[in-house]
């Protein structure tokens, strides 16, 4: 691993994302890459529980407005079946305020919430703060 991915903490962890728009999950995954994590992606919330259920992941970050499975189920589903990996949701907003769907997320368990458009670095600080709290919460 390059030094700089130290400085977004846990090089290696396992992301998995989930976003519909294709163009916004190459850049999340890209980005992640760079930046030394290991990405799983996931084209809906259906796919990512199928992902979740095959390895594990460190911390998922969620868009909250797909087809198939949308983000809130896709929440309420992965809280119940891993209940310790933190979950980021994210969304532009759709047809209401994003702030309510962001509102939503944290009920049902998001540890976090971005509301797009977001700055590469303020994802980054986002996984990286989930997955210290995440890694403090197991004790180590």
């Amino acid at each position: 691993m390059n030094s700089d991915s130290h400085d977004h903490g846990m090089p290696g962890a396992r992301v998995l994302i989930a976003d519909d728009d294709e163009q916004y999950r190459l850049m999340l995954q890209r980005s992640l890459e760079r930046a030394g994590y290991s990405v799983t992606a996931a084209d809906n919330g259906r796919t990512a529980i199928a992902a979740a259920m095959q390895a594990e992941h460190d911390v998922a970050v969620l868009d909250l407005l797909m087809p198939e499975m949308e983000g809130l189920e896709t929440i309420r589903e992965l809280k119940s079946l891993k209940p310790a990996m933190p979950l980021i949701a994210i969304t532009g907003g759709g047809r209401g305020s994003p702030g309510d769907y962001l509102r939503a997320a944290r009920l049902l368990g998001a540890a976090a919430t971005l509301q797009k458009p977001f700055s590469i670095q303020e994802l980054l600080s986002t996984v990286r703060a989930c997955l210290v709290t995440a890694a403090a919460g197991r004790g180590r």
